[in-house]
Parts: structure tokens; C-alpha cells; sequence
């Protein structure tokens, strides 16, 4: 995942590089299996929320491009190990949440909502490590940890995507506490890269799908993002397709809609002064599966003064009434400068 900062967490960053750099180590972790965070699926920790606004400056603003608001929390932890979420998966009620994080956790919480079905609160939450085969934790370990991407099977296997080392690991359930099997991910990248697989998602009948925000291949005379697409259990054998840049927007997690007729994902940016931007796009999935350019529709672009941050994870679902709801997930980069939002939408049809 490439970092994005607002100006003043740019600065403190500048301040501080040489102390926070990310190990390069070449040799794998060695902290020992705790068997009792095995057997307890993790820790409980402190979750609070607190309602945001889409537009702080114009609270009565109710959509942007073809979304429909439908509440937003800012997620509060005094726990320090909470933060970093880069990818989210939510129950079939979308009342249990589950993220992991750039540095070697899975976190799970509960979502309420209110009599409209908006956001309401968020809390109950349990924190734990993801683990590589040999029972070794990741948990705090920015080099091997760096958890990007994750997707459940239809069989219940949960599959998360590494930057950096870059592997996929298989757990067989949900949170993903159990030793995982581990494979090779689709395309080459450069061992260490910070810009790796950022997006899984399970197919309509099984495989997989897979984006890097790292690979680009040059398509019909323009640069493109590169994408996978696999229909073997053993995820090898993968074929590519493209999506085409926009700009210094990068992808950064893509579901299948309820439907399961489009692909959407989201596209981020960042600049000093124009701070973070992100895109929700989709385009008809037969293209992927197909192997070939996606032509995207933009239904949204979120920039300030809109409720925005690093947002890094995407989740699509059928509402109670027949709607299609879309909800993000912000990865605050273990900043006191930025925030972990949850942030819900409905589609405008």
C-alpha cells in the first residue's frame, strides 16, 4: 500500500523517517505460536464511534455523484494496536465486521444501525494476530504483516494478500486465527515492494479475482492497472485483464455487487495540496472474467471537505429494502493525524 497523509502527517513524517522506516529484513519472524490467543480468537478490546458528517461544511449535503449517504462513524481505540485496516468483509446483516491490518492483525467488531438503517454505532470489538504456517505471529511486524487484501470462499476458507513478502495465505475460517496453507500471488513483483495485491475478491461459482496496485501494463496505447482473474482451486494458472489509470489514482479494493453483474473498486490519491482523493467505479465483470480493458463508470469521487481518508477497504450488499448499500472502511495509517471511518452509501439506481 503506498502511504497517503494528510499535509501535517506529511510533515511529522518527514521528521521522523529514519526512526519509522518499515524492516527490511530478509529472514522470516520468529516470534513463537501463542496457542491461548489461538484457542480464544483473540482479545477484546476497547471500540468506540462517533457519527461524522458527509460534509463538515454542509451537513445538509445528502449525495455525491450517484451515492446516496446513509451515515458515517469515525472507529476510537484506545488500544494502540487497532488501525491500519486495508480491507473489510461484513456478515450477510452487515452486524459483524472484520478487517486486517498492515501490521499482522485481524480485528472484528459489531455495527448497529438505526430505525432508517443508517450507521448508528460501532463497538464489541476483538483484536488477534494473523500467522504464517509454522504458527509464527505477525502481529506488529510492518515487513511480514502487511496485510492488503482479504476474501472468504464460498467454502469459508478466508484468503489474505501480503505486500512487501508477498504471499497468500489460507485460513479456514473466520476471524482468521487457525495456521493458514500458503501460495504464490499472480503477477512479478519486486520482492520488498510496498505496492502489491491490494484487492481479492471470490468469483460467482468459484475463484478468484486479484488487483495490484503495483503492476501496470501498457494497453491499447494507454497505461493500465493489472489485474488477475483464476478459476482453479489452487489459484495458479491466472490470466490477466486491465483497468486503465486515472491519473495518480491508484486501486485499492473491489467486491462483486449483488448482482453479481458489476465489478466495483475503489481508486485512491494523494497529494500535498490536494490532499486525498478516492473513486468508486465499476465496470460489467464479464470483461474481467473475459481477460481484457475494463471501461469503467465513475459513480462517486470523494475529496474534501467530504468525509475522506485513506479509504482501503469496500463492501457491497443487498439492503433490506432491495437497495444496493456500499460501505468503506479508511486505513489511518497508525496516525494521530488521520482516522479509521466507516462510511455507508447507498447506490442511486
Amino acid at each position: 500500500m503506498k502511504r497517503v497523509f494528510s499535509i501535517g502527517s506529511y510533515l511529522l513524517v518527514l521528521s521522523v523517517l529514519a526512526a519509522t522506516s518499515p524492516s527490511t529484513a530478509a529472514s522470516p519472524p520468529t516470534e513463537p505460536a501463542n496457542a491461548s490467543a489461538l484457542e480464544t480468537g483473540g482479545v477484546s478490546i476497547s471500540l468506540r464511534s462517533r457519527a461524522v458528517k458527509l460534509n463538515v461544511e454542509n451537513p445538509a449535503q445528502r449525495s455525491v455523484g450517484r451515492l446516496l449517504w446513509r451515515g458515517g462513524l469515525e472507529l476510537i481505540s484506545d488500544d494502540a494496536r487497532f488501525g491500519g485496516l486495508s480491507a473489510l468483509w461484513m456478515s450477510q446483516d452487515a452486524r459483524r465486521a472484520v478487517a486486517v491490518s498492515d501490521e499482522g492483525r485481524w480485528v472484528s467488531f459489531q455495527v448497529t444501525y438505526g430505525d432508517d438503517s443508517t450507521l448508528a454505532s460501532a463497538g464489541s470489538a476483538r483484536l488477534g494476530p494473523l500467522r504464517e504456517p509454522d504458527g509464527r505471529s505477525l502481529a506488529g511486524l510492518k515487513d511480514w504483516g502487511d496485510a492488503e487484501a482479504l476474501a472468504v470462499l464460498p467454502t469459508g476458507d478466508v484468503l489474505v494478500a501480503f505486500e512487501r513478502h508477498h504471499r497468500l495465505n489460507r485460513y479456514r475460517a473466520l476471524p482468521p486465527i487457525a495456521l493458514p496453507d500458503q501460495s504464490d500471488l499472480p503477477g512479478d513483483h519486486p520482492p520488498e515492494a510496498n505496492e502489491g495485491v491490494e484487492s481479492l475478491v471470490a468469483l460467482p461459482g468459484g475463484g478468484l479475482l486479484a488487483i495490484s496496485e503495483g503492476l501496470t501494463a501498457e494497453v491499447e496505447g494507454k497505461r493500465a492497472w493489472q489485474g488477475f482473474v483464476t478459476s482453479k482451486e489452487t489459484f495458479s494458472e491466472w490470466r490477466g485483464f486491465q483497468i486503465p489509470q486515472d491519473g495518480d489514482l491508484a486501486p485499492v479494493d473491489a467486491q462483486i455487487g449483488p448482482d453479481q453483474r458489476y465489478l466495483y473498486w475503489l481508486e485512491r490519491g494523494f497529494s500535498i495540496i490536494g490532499g486525498v482523493r478516492v473513486k468508486l467505479k465499476r465496470a460489467p465483470l464479464d470483461r474481467a472474467l473475459a481477460g481484457t480493458l475494463l471501461r469503467p463508470e465513475e459513480l462517486a469521487f470523494l475529496k474534501a471537505p467530504l468525509a475522506v481518508d485513506n479509504l482501503e477497504g469496500l463492501w457491497l450488499r443487498r439492503g433490506p429494502n432491495g437497495e444496493t448499500l456500499i460501505t468503506l472502511l479508511s486505513d489511518d495509517n497508525f496516525s494521530p493525524l488521520q482516522r479509521t471511518l466507516l462510511l455507508q452509501f447507498e447506490l442511486i439506481q
